[in-house]
């Protein structure tokens, strides 16, 4: 597991060079059409938006510890690990408590950028493309063999987190009004 978080840890770092680069670019590009402070707002929001995606990447795609034998890759019943873990040991509703917030978790940020990076559009259509963005995961954790369950469980709380960001971003914007 530390080694795991040291090689996260790596990439991140590495990630923030080009991440730098980005903004640069983008606040270069777009000041003369839209001015400094609005161009700024734009590149911050869209590096982050970039950061959150690139996050759920590392995090979603990362392999996993493996299936058990006999185990099935895909888990189309909706909490179905959650309700097995009380029959198991007691630190098994923790784990599985802790798993289902960190998908929620995991997916806030990219919910809160969209938000605020595209406050006119519509919350439902923020809510698609969270859903697609873990749509996606799960299918690349299948097609790459991982060693990771695909679950309907981490799709639903992804855009749990995802729904409770973009919430946040339209009382954010609501609050302060930008433009």
């Amino acid at each position: 597991m530390l080694r795991w978080g040291l090689n996260a840890l790596l990439l991140a770092s590495v990630a923030l060079v080009p991440c730098a680069v980005v903004w640069v670019g983008l606040v270069l590009w777009r000041t003369r059409a839209v001015g400094r402070t609005a161009a700024l707002r734009s590149a911050n929001l869209d590096v982050a938006l970039l950061g959150s995606l690139a996050i759920i990447a590392v995090v979603g795609l990362r392999p996993g510890l493996g299936l058990d034998p006999g185990s099935e890759q895909w888990n189309w019943v909706p909490f179905r690990d959650l309700v097995r873990s009380f029959d198991g040991p007691g630190w098994g509703v923790q784990l599985a408590a802790a798993n289902l917030a960190g998908n929620a978790l995991l997916f806030l940020p990219l919910g809160l950028c969209l938000g605020l990076r595209f406050p006119r559009t519509r919350a439902w259509l923020l809510l698609i493309v969270v859903a697609a963005v873990s749509i996606g995961v799960e299918i690349g954790q299948a097609l790459t063999a991982t060693g990771r369950l695909s679950d309907v469980t981490d799709i639903l709380m992804n855009m749990t987190g995802g729904l409770i960001g973009v919430a946040v971003a339209g009382n954010v914007t609501r609050l302060t009004p930008c433009e």
